[in-house]
């Protein structure tokens, strides 16, 4: 699980990067936009989400799969 939150100044850009899962279904990336939209993106092995941390609120609910890895670029 990753709590709800915005980045300090210094990661002004980051990116997301599923490099492996199993699970049954993705483990979605939460974004809020700045205009309050939440979106919630399905994330496969290979998929890479690049956002500005310190003005979108990110996070992920709890993984309910057996396994994901991923990096995580700032």
């Amino acid at each position: 699980m990753l709590e709800r939150h915005t980045d300090r100044n210094a990661r002004e850009v980051s990116c997301s990067v599923t490099i492996d899962a199993k699970s049954d279904r993705p483990w979605p990336f939460c974004l809020q936009t700045k205009g309050g939209r939440q979106l919630e993106i399905a994330m496969e092995p290979g998929d890479a989400l690049v956002y500005s941390g310190p003005e979108v609120a990110h996070w992920r609910d709890a993984f309910a799969g057996q396994l994901q890895t991923q990096i995580f670029l700032h």
